[in-house]
């Protein structure tokens, strides 16, 4: 590009600074020089800016240039956004905004990575509403998909940010707690069944107690893989929920609390 002397470029948020040569050698870069301002919108949304600095006066051909490399540039960077988003949303549950069963799949991966790296345990939670489907048998299926969506907004409310939360099916949630020991995963449990009962506002009636029950269990200590942990936190479920809900139980633990 004849006449260039410096180009800063910004894609989003991030600046990329770098020295552009001249056919003829690179050029002075503390000369002077005009600065040229482009901006791509697609949209109206900004997908790439760039400032060019010129020794001399740039020229309609060097500015046609710019504007191809940046028309580019700002459909890449579209496509990519655009890819993004939609992997976000095959991998969201749509009523609740937690993950699915989809990305938790990679989450658990993930996890038993940087277990395996670490050797340290991860561990999973399996809640699940009592007596749901009464809710939304009394009150319909609007009410009952309030309370599946608050209480998705308590698990989030009571985990670390780099937890994973997801709706796992019906009124089933998973919790997947990376470097969580057996006494930390009970001790998350044991704060969101508390929690449960008054985590729905007003959405039911005072006098209706939504209770949780919770299964847990721990990678290695319970599973040598995540579907074995995942059928270990299971079989805890339903074992609280036998033995009369609203409470947790954990795999290796006979007694539930």
């Amino acid at each position: 590009m004849p006449g260039a002397h410096a180009a800063r470029i910004a894609v989003g948020a991030t600046r990329l600074a770098g020295v552009l040569e001249a056919t003829s050698g690179r050029l002075d870069p503390g000369a002077d020089g005009d600065v040229v301002h482009r901006v791509f919108t697609i949209d109206e949304r900004v997908q790439a800016e760039v400032d060019t600095a010129y020794c001399e006066p740039p020229t309609t051909e060097q500015l046609g240039i710019l504007d191809d490399v940046l028309s580019t540039l700002a459909a890449g960077l579209s496509r990519i956004e655009e890819n993004i988003r939609l992997t976000s949303e095959a991998e969201t549950d749509q009523l609740t905004g937690v993950a699915n069963r989809r990305r938790v799949s990679k989450s658990l991966a993930a996890a038993r990575a940087m277990a395996d790296r670490r050797d340290e345990p991860f561990a999973v939670l399996l809640f699940d509403l009592d007596h749901f489907k009464s809710v939304n048998d009394r009150f319909g299926h609007a009410v009952g998909d309030i309370v599946l969506a608050r209480f998705a907004e308590l698990l989030l409310d009571n985990v670390r940010p780099f937890d994973t939360v997801a709706r796992w099916g019906g009124e089933e949630f998973l919790l997947l707690c990376p470097g969580c020991n057996l006494d930390g995963a009970v001790a998350i449990g044991q704060r969101i069944l508390r929690a449960s009962p008054d985590s729905f506002g007003q959405t039911l009636p005072a006098e209706v107690r939504q209770t949780t029950s919770v299964g847990i269990a721990v990678y290695p200590e319970h599973g040598r893989t995540p579907e074995t942990v995942i059928h270990a936190a299971d079989e805890a479920l339903y074992r609280a929920k036998r033995e009369g809900r609203d409470r947790w139980a954990a795999a290796g633990v006979t007694t539930t609390v």
